[in-house]
């Protein structure tokens, strides 16, 4: 991924201004809209104008709709291999998959690592992801 949208990104996470949510890009309840990391990640494609929320479903460039999965124009735009975050980590307690490593950082995410650690995830695997 691109280090300068990694450092927006990790910056985004650890500043307190995101409710974490799990299972779709963003959700509402009763105090607020909440994020899971890639929502993040889309409203921060938005202020560089590549796609715009529609409700609570993220709508790239080119009009391709997702409410639980990163659309590929900002996959193209952060310089990400995948929908999910998809890394290899030598970490056997980082994450959820045993299997080589493989981890995801949808399923972190889904998993309730916190913000701040995912930050810390990201920062450490960014060209990877």
């Amino acid at each position: 991924m691109k280090k300068t949208i990694m450092k927006k990104w990790v910056a985004a996470l650890r500043s307190g201004d995101y409710e974490q949510t799990r299972g779709s890009l963003v959700s509402v309840n009763n105090e607020g809209e909440q994020f899971c990391c890639m929502g993040v990640l889309c409203n921060l494609a938005t202020e560089d104008g590549y796609g715009e929320w529609d409700g609570y479903v993220f709508k790239d460039e080119k009009g391709l709709n997702s409410n639980s999965w990163l659309p590929p124009g900002v996959i193209k735009w952060a310089g990400m291999k995948s929908e999910s975050g998809e890394f290899e980590s030598s970490d056997k307690d980082c994450g959820v998959s045993p299997e080589g490593y493989s981890k995801t950082l949808v399923g972190l995410n889904d998993a309730h690592t916190p913000f701040t650690e995912l930050a810390d995830i990201i920062e450490a695997n960014y060209k990877d992801l």
